[in-house]
């Protein structure tokens, strides 16, 4: 831009006098002189333009649907940028909420057809929160929610995308991140943690505000030792999603001199031994739990979603195994155990899951009086207060909530 801006008038000229701007140059210099000039005048709302972007997330699904409590986080801070008008001058976020499901499937579909048909599946728009979860059941779900979305097209979402915020779940992100990349199309995770998704020769486009799983396997395998254990079980779900963090947990088990007990897993899981769970189905839960029972290990590693856990839980409960610690990803949302998907009864999975241990990282920050670099006078604690309250909940209570905790 500065080779084709002229000199200000009150300079005086450098010489030799500059040449004729070329074609290329006139038409930089326009560009940049009609971006100025929005910039200058963006006032009242109704002048600013909008740039949007696609979400999906896992606002339901059985295997992690954490994504409405979430949406309320990232709708709090889409209102602060907004209000902000020197963060982005003449501009206004907007986001078009996708139901993901937590299933591969389903996100990559959702993200194929806003690629390349430009239409949008939009999570229950205008319904409020305490709306959703339709029949009163205490968690929502996708038959609840289903009727309330609305497919919206590029006559309602315009310009186009220009990223995706998400995908909620790792196993959607696996899938996309190279399409997303080939259609230089940024993609930024709040939730997809998997360590696999940190490798930049594979996945160029992807980043992450979260940290990736790989920090979990260090604290199971201390905390295993610091219990007195030497040998661990390890039970894991679908290697397409769960193999890196299979493969890494192998590494941290392996420096920290603690063994592995069950089948060789190496063919599909470098270095993992330990018994899988590939499907969620009860036969392959009933084999899961079965080769537990063979191993006969206090502490069991749980790595899949909750929906797998309890399935597994289940089945070892009907087999008597009654006395295991099983370690679980932090990220499950609180009272996880009492969800009755299975046949066995909540309690019955609140029994296997007493004294279980889950490792996490820290979501709030400590400095809790400092304004958010993004808002004008937001405080780490003020999003925490209003977080809650969107939510009817008080601060710090994380009972069992239709919507789910992250």
């Amino acid at each position: 831009l500065t080779a084709a801006c002229p000199t200000a008038a009150n300079e005086e000229p450098v010489a030799p006098a500059r040449a004729k701007p070329t074609r290329s140059q006139e038409r930089m210099l326009r560009a940049a002189q009609a971006f100025i000039s929005l910039a200058a005048v963006a006032g009242p709302v109704s002048s600013l333009q909008d740039v949007w972007l696609v979400a999906i997330n896992p606002f339901t699904g059985g295997g992690w649907d954490a994504g409405i409590s979430m949406r309320v986080g990232a709708e709090i801070m889409l209102e602060e940028i907004n209000s902000l008008s020197t963060l982005l001058p003449g501009y206004q976020l907007r986001v078009v909420w996708q139901d993901g499901e937590c299933a591969q499937a389903v996100g990559t579909n959702l993200f194929l057809r806003n690629l390349f048909d430009k239409t949008y599946e939009v999570f229950a728009p205008g319904v409020p929160l305490d709306q959703l979860d339709a029949d009163g059941s205490g968690v929502i779900t996708t038959a609840d929610t289903a009727p309330m979305n609305e497919i919206w097209n590029s006559s309602m979402v315009s310009p186009d995308p220009v990223g995706l915020l998400g995908s909620g779940c790792s196993g959607t992100a696996l899938n996309i991140a190279y399409i997303a990349y080939k259609a230089r199309f940024p993609m930024v995770s709040h939730s997809a943690t998997l360590p696999l998704l940190s490798d930049r020769s594979v996945y160029p486009n992807f980043f992450r505000t979260i940290l990736p799983d790989t920090f979990y396997n260090n604290a199971w395998v201390r905390m295993a030792r610091e219990l007195g254990m030497t040998r661990v079980g390890v039970v894991i779900g679908e290697t397409e999603v769960f193999a890196s963090m299979g493969a890494k947990f192998a590494e941290a088990a392996t420096g920290q001199g603690v063994a592995m007990e069950g089948l060789e897993l190496g063919d599909d899981i470098a270095g993992l031994r330990g018994v899988q769970v590939s499907i969620a189905s009860q036969s392959a839960a009933r084999a899961g739990a079965l080769e537990l029972l063979r191993m006969k290990q206090r502490v069991v590693v749980a790595i899949m979603y909750q929906n797998r856990a309890r399935l597994v839980m289940c089945e070892a409960y009907k087999l008597g195994i009654l006395n295991t610690v099983f370690m679980t990803y932090g990220w499950f949302a609180y009272g996880w155990w009492t969800v009755e998907d299975t046949d066995c009864t909540a309690a019955q999975i609140t029994t296997m899951a007493t004294g279980y241990i889950q490792a996490n990282m820290m979501f709030w920050r400590s400095d809790a009086d400092q304004v958010n670099s993004c808002s004008s006078s937001l405080t780490s604690e003020g999003f925490k207060a209003e977080w809650y309250r969107r939510q009817g909940a008080n601060i710090n209570d994380l009972s069992m909530t239709p919507e789910g905790y992250s």
